[in-house]
């Protein structure tokens, strides 16, 4: 039974992977996804192809977003309007899924960032549009950008305050 037990642990350890994650586009840094081509899926299941013109991220969450439509005229679309959102970036990113020692397994080359509602499947879904950071890998988990993640926390142990600086959370949705 024991060896049982070391063979499947065995398998399952062995066949762990990590994957890269996109890098999460700051507040400041709208400049990257503007005047870039944008292709928009909107709720009613059209699509939307134009030039992202204007937009905000607040908190990482897309807001406020003005496409020029391919005959030239302009649209506002609202994020509860959409249900996926894919700007085309200059520079394509390429990702890695690699195993536990190191090895690149798979490589994926995306030209796209991606935003969309991680909370899609509640009844109420609230309105925002979320950078996914695992976009090649989302088949079963969802990865996206949380919009706390600007939130500088810290934590108080023994009069001391210690705070990073740099914290790092994510929202994770099941498909």
């Amino acid at each position: 039974m024991k060896t049982l037990s070391s063979i499947i642990l065995f398998f399952l350890i062995s066949s762990s992977y990590a994957q890269s994650l996109m890098t999460k586009i700051g507040d400041d840094r709208i400049d990257e996804i503007l005047n870039k081509p944008i292709l928009v899926n909107l709720k009613n299941d059209s699509l939307i192809n134009g030039t992202l013109i204007s937009a905000n991220l607040m908190r990482g969450s897309l807001v406020n977003i003005t496409i020029k439509l391919l005959d030239g005229s302009k649209q506002k679309i609202k994020p509860d309007q959409v249900k996926s959102l894919k700007v085309r970036i200059a520079k394509p990113i390429k990702f890695s899924i690699r195993d536990e020692a190191g090895n690149v397994v798979k490589d994926v080359t995306n030209s796209f960032i991606v935003f969309e509602h991680p909370y899609a499947s509640q009844k109420k879904p609230k309105p925002i549009l979320m950078q996914l950071l695992n976009p090649g890998f989302d088949n079963q988990i969802k990865i996206y950008a949380d919009p706390n993640d600007n939130i500088d926390k810290s934590i108080l142990i023994r009069g001391v305050q210690l705070s990073s600086g740099e914290i790092h959370s994510y929202l994770i949705a099941k498909n």
